[in-house]
C-alpha cells in the first residue's frame, strides 16, 4: 500500500507594507514554481486573507490556511519576537542608565 506524503512548498518573500492608520500589514509572496504573486493580509498578528489575481487562494478559501499564509504567519511571529526583544533591551538600558544614542558620548 502506497502512502501519500505531504510536501512543503517553498515560498519566496517579495515585500512587506504596514499601514499605520488601519493597522493592516500586507505581505507579498510567491510560491516556488508558480507565476502567481499572492497578497497576504495580517491584522493584529492574524492572517486574514490570501489573494492572487483578485481571487482568494484556493487553499485559504477551503481550509483557512495555505502555504502562503503559513509562511507569512511564521515571518510575522519572528518579527514580533524580534521587536519584543528590542523593546526589552531598550527598557533594560534605560533602567541601567545606559543610553545608546549615537553621538551622545
Amino acid at each position: 500500500m502506497a502512502t501519500a506524503t505531504k510536501t512543503q512548498k517553498g515560498v519566496r518573500f517579495i515585500g512587506r507594507a504596514e499601514f499605520k492608520a488601519s493597522g493592516k500589514v500586507l505581505y507579498r509572496v510567491q510560491a516556488d514554481g508558480s507565476a502567481n504573486i499572492h497578497d497576504v493580509t495580517v491584522i493584529d498578528g492574524k492572517v486574514t486573507s490570501c489573494v492572487a489575481n483578485g481571487e482568494t487562494c484556493q487553499g485559504f478559501y477551503y481550509r483557512r490556511q495555505c502555504c502562503h499564509s503559513a509562511f507569512v504567519a511564521a515571518l510575522e511571529a519572528e518579527r514580533t519576537n524580534r521587536e519584543a526583544e528590542k523593546q526589552a533591551y531598550r527598557e533594560f538600558e534605560f533602567q541601567c542608565g545606559h543610553y545608546s544614542i549615537p553621538g551622545l558620548y
